[in-house]
């Protein structure tokens, strides 16, 4: 190859510095329950996926009941 050079590596803004850009969310009101339906091929990722919303409502002081 003639010409060519390495690159500097870039260096990482970290997290703020790569979402400051970005606007906060708009939360919907909760005003009553709703229901979630998680659908997958295997198991394994849809299990963590329940077990995950199933701690973030318990740390939130909300109810989860879980469905098979």
């Amino acid at each position: 190859m003639h010409g060519g050079s390495l690159r500097k590596p870039q260096r990482d803004k970290g997290a703020a510095g790569r979402f400051a850009d970005l606007p906060e969310p708009v939360r919907p009101a909760l005003g009553e329950p709703y229901g979630i339906l998680v659908t997958g091929v295997g198991g394994t990722g849809v299990v963590t996926i329940g077990a995950l919303l199933g701690m973030a409502a318990h740390l939130e002081g909300k109810g989860a009941p879980c469905s098979t």
